[in-house]
């Protein structure tokens, strides 16, 4: 399974530079926010109303917009087509149907981790960074039954084991953000277990808690 991990980059200027990885491999929509500080301060009129945390993340990408050209802070609103997560290996039997992959060469099945949409912004005022995915499937879904863990009976053969929610020991969503610009992640945020209510992290380059730092998604 070729997987997205380098899907969506880009240099924002005067900002971090983002990479979301989902990893490994709706329309549910996915979003994750959390709050720390890393050290930009700026007075702030506060014109950009902040996004709710809701699973929903068309605000997401307004807020996004808004900080972005207000000059409150860095927002990036990047799209993915989605078919383009293929996998090469006949050993490999997902539970739904594959089709022929539009680029040409192997097989796409639609799962939790295509991802088509990621959203950032930074508050500079209020040390807040929002994050947002959006996948072709559903969120945690990594055998394509639709559910985020074992759900409907598979066809028989099927072989990919699809762990409830969100399971941290094989599936994981995640941002690597660069600060500095040295092409190595310093902050790492990731979302594993319930897709509703998941557990945020944020770590730094050597995998250690941020202190200070908290999270929470949807």
């Amino acid at each position: 399974m070729n997987s997205p991990s380098r899907k969506v980059r880009s240099r924002l200027t005067s900002c971090s530079r983002p990479r979301p990885h989902p990893s490994p491999f709706m329309s549910v929509l996915g979003a994750l926010a959390l709050a720390f500080c890393i050290g930009w301060t700026r007075a702030s009129f506060a014109a950009c109303p902040p996004p709710t945390i809701d699973g929903n993340i068309e605000d997401l990408k307004t807020y996004a917009s808004c900080v972005e050209a207000a000059a409150e802070g860095c927002g990036m609103v990047r799209t993915d087509p989605e078919k383009d997560v293929c996998k090469f290996d006949q050993l490999i039997r997902p539970c739904a149907t594959t089709i022929s992959c539009p680029g040409g060469g192997g097989e796409y099945f639609r799962n939790g981790f295509d991802l088509t949409a990621a959203v950032l912004a930074y508050n500079k005022a209020s040390h807040e960074l929002f994050l947002g995915y959006r996948v072709a499937g559903v969120i945690g879904d990594s055998d394509g039954d639709g559910t985020p863990g074992p759900g409907i009976p598979c066809p028989a053969g099927a072989n990919i084991v699809d762990g409830a929610g969100i399971s941290g020991s094989t599936e994981s969503y995640e941002w690597f953000i660069d600060t500095n610009c040295d092409g190595t992640p310093d902050i790492t945020v990731s979302a594993t277990g319930s897709p509703s209510n998941p557990t945020v992290l944020v770590t730094d380059s050597n995998g250690n808690a941020i202190v200070g730092a908290a999270g929470m998604g949807r």
